[in-house]
């Protein structure tokens, strides 16, 4: 909590005792009145809510998923390609060679890659595009698309006048 204070971010705290010690330290505060065997699944609501919001409000989200998937392990794979089939509206194995692509050009093959993916499918642009449209939009995927859209209105109007 200190060091989030140094960098002047604001802070939650939560816990099941009203009185510790992250009270007087927190910008916000979350104690829920339970007791016994109910306390640590108020803890896993609060947790989940506060996570899930977050992930939403960074840009994560899409949709009602969840679409900054790291593929660290097959199952992860099988969700992530799932994903960009789900989004781009392509076949799983399309879905597949996207992502493979993005990876190529991705820093972290790894991470942030699902993105990439499903701009490259959703307007029909390389990865290298899909990427600079990304980091153009603060990685936020509705953001790159809104923005390509913008672009392709501004290049049709340009074809008209000319």
């Amino acid at each position: 909590l200190e060091e989030a204070k140094n960098h002047q971010l604001k802070t939650i705290a939560f816990s099941t005792d009203k009185g510790g010690m992250l009270s007087d330290r927190a910008d916000v505060v979350i104690t829920p009145k339970v007791s016994g065997t109910a306390s640590p699944l108020a803890t896993k609501f609060v947790l989940n809510t506060l996570t899930t919001a977050s992930m939403v409000r960074i840009g994560k989200v899409l949709g009602n998923k969840m679409v900054d998937v790291a593929v660290m392990n097959e199952k992860l794979v099988d969700r992530a390609i799932r994903i960009v089939s789900d989004f781009t509206k392509t076949s799983y194995e399309d879905a597949e060679k996207l992502l493979a692509q993005a990876q190529k050009v991705s820093q972290d093959p790894k991470r942030h890659v699902v993105p990439i993916a499903i701009v490259m499918g959703s307007v029909g642009c390389t990865a290298t595009q899909a990427q600079k449209l990304l980091e153009n939009s603060h990685g936020l995927v509705r953001e790159a698309l809104k923005k390509y859209k913008q672009i392709l209105a501004c290049k049709q109007k340009k074809s008209v006048v000319h």
